[in-house]
């Protein structure tokens, strides 16, 4: 009886959920307009793409549960919670004087 076969396939179920994060950020990254991150105040494309890509490429040889993985967990989120929709924002010509429900 194998023990560790559950927990090794937990692992490889979390790897493959980061890897996937991971792959979206950088799709994403890659798709945006260049003008809109240096408008919404965010460094710029190439710094942000660099970031996520290198990470996910080591992450990729290494595991995505070694250190340079969660680094680019922790690069993605950052990314995707913050850098996204500041910059879909300045893509679709919003502003940050518009409400929930549209300008005021």
């Amino acid at each position: 009886m194998n023990l560790f076969g559950p927990i090794s396939g937990l692992m490889m179920l979390i790897s493959l959920g980061l890897w996937a994060l991971m792959l979206f950020a950088l799709i994403d990254a890659l798709i945006r307009p260049t003008g809109a991150y240096v408008a919404a105040d965010k460094r710029t494309k190439l710094l942000w793409t660099l970031i996520i890509g290198i990470t996910f490429a080591v992450s990729l040889a290494l595991g995505a549960l070694s250190i340079f993985g969660l680094a680019g967990v922790v690069a993605s989120l950052v990314y995707i919670l913050d850098v996204r929709p500041a910059v879909r924002a300045v893509g679709r010509g919003g502003s940050s004087a518009s409400g929930p429900y549209g300008p005021w």
